[in-house]
């Protein structure tokens, strides 16, 4: 009984990955990685973009009908569910007071396929 449970997460996660038709992407390319130290989102040929990070950094993305959007967000303003688990797994956020400054960085890199037009 005991393997039985331990299978049932991993199980849940491969049909949330499986049964997914969206035209934004998949579940798992469109859902927010956490604490990031690096991420490239590139085409077929290598070219795109690579982000480097500090680790503080969340990044989202999705297809759009013209282009991939990536959000590279600083901030998380945690969950609205005040369940234990969502705020041990995800943290209880960063509370915004009028007059906080917000700032970040950005480290982006362009990536180039390594073709070059003759």
């Amino acid at each position: 009984m005991q393997n039985r449970q331990a299978v049932r997460p991993a199980l849940f996660y491969l049909l949330w990955l499986l049964q997914d038709d969206s035209p934004m992407g998949t579940n798992d390319f469109r859902s927010t990685k956490r604490n990031i130290d690096h991420a490239a989102i590139t085409s077929s040929d290598g070219t795109g973009l690579y982000i480097e990070s500090n680790g503080e950094q969340h990044l989202r993305a999705s297809v759009e009908s013209d282009r991939i959007a990536v959000f590279l967000n600083d901030w998380f303003g945690g969950t609205a569910s005040q369940a234990d688990e969502w705020v041990q797994n995800y943290g209880a956020g960063r509370v915004v007071k009028p007059h906080d400054r917000l700032q970040g960085v950005l480290r982006l890199r362009l990536l180039d396929s390594g073709l070059k037009s003759h």
